[in-house]
């Protein structure tokens, strides 16, 4: 795995976020964020920006450049972009509040992450990561059962085994040279419940289904959607043509639609850290690192 093209990758991530939280404040609309980071990622994106605020845990992003709605006082925002090159991908996500008391909340997804992410090493049991997350998470807080981390493989932004955000039974072990995300979503409920939401912005092709080497001669026919090749996209990105095929070509599951996923609880936050690592024989090297909270509550 190149390591150096995870270094040079982060430090682009880095300077996004900085310029994100130069500018991010209530009254700053939404899709101004989500516009400024596209333009910044350019063709290196590697999935639709998540912008998903208060309840609304993941895969949210928008779908009209027009939108009006504005960032607010009381809100909690997750920021979830990736960057790629040659189908390597960095996933990485940090949160934005604009008040203090949200600071605890913030705090113990941060380290919650960074606790799971130092525990990564070769041969060790994934659910030994997920003991590392739970530590950090006591009441009256708690994780979202239904997201987790996972494995990254080249042009496969979920590349087969999770880290789980709460103990199951599962057996599988971190391998040297395997890139892992790790990913607590933590709510202000104690046991999170989920439900999915309309407005869907987030499309992947079916590959763990499907071939896209044998799908791509009849997908050429929309250039657009067979740009992004297994990678996720935004169906706003597409021409409109092509974004009516996408919806019958999910009804014939060659893609998958992956809907906003929102906590039940519509008076609940989420929050949400993530980092990209390498697992290494001795250890791991984690591609973004969370030391405080500070930069991310902004009054």
């Amino acid at each position: 795995m190149n390591h150096t093209i995870y270094q040079e990758l982060a430090k682009r991530h880095d300077e996004i976020e900085r310029n994100v939280l130069r500018i991010i404040r209530p009254g700053v609309r939404v899709a101004d964020i989500c516009i400024l980071i596209e333009s910044e990622l350019g063709k290196d994106i590697a999935f639709p920006v998540g912008i998903n605020r208060n309840h609304c845990a993941a895969h949210d992003s928008i779908l009209d450049i027009n939108d009006p709605t504005l960032f607010t006082v009381d809100d909690v925002v997750k920021i979830d972009f990736g960057i790629q090159k040659e189908g390597h991908i960095l996933d990485a996500a940090f949160t934005v509040a604009f008040d203090n008391r949200y600071r605890e909340l913030l705090d113990t997804s941060r380290k919650a992450c960074m606790n799971g992410a130092k525990e990564f090493r070769h041969n060790r049991p994934l659910i030994d990561i997920t003991h590392a997350i739970q530590k950090e998470i006591k009441e009256p807080f708690g994780a979202i059962t239904d997201l987790c981390g996972h494995q990254i493989k080249p042009y496969y932004i979920h590349g087969g085994k999770v880290v789980p955000n709460v103990v199951i039974p599962y057996r599988e072990k971190a391998l040297e040279g395997e890139i892992y995300t790790v990913e607590p979503f933590i709510s202000t409920n104690r046991k999170p419940e989920i439900e999915t939401g309309n407005n869907v912005s987030h499309f992947m092709y079916n590959y763990f289904q499907h071939s896209f080497s044998k799908s791509s001669s009849f997908l050429s026919l929309c250039p657009t959607l067979h740009s992004y090749q297994t990678l996720a996209l935004n169906r706003r990105w597409l021409p409109e043509k092509e974004q009516h095929t996408l919806l019958k070509l999910v009804e014939k599951n060659l893609y998958h639609s992956y809907p906003p996923i929102y906590e039940k609880d519509k008076d609940a936050k989420v929050a949400h850290f993530e980092t990209t690592l390498l697992v290494t024989k001795t250890g791991n090297i984690s591609y973004k690192t969370y030391d405080s909270v500070d930069p991310y509550i902004i009054i």
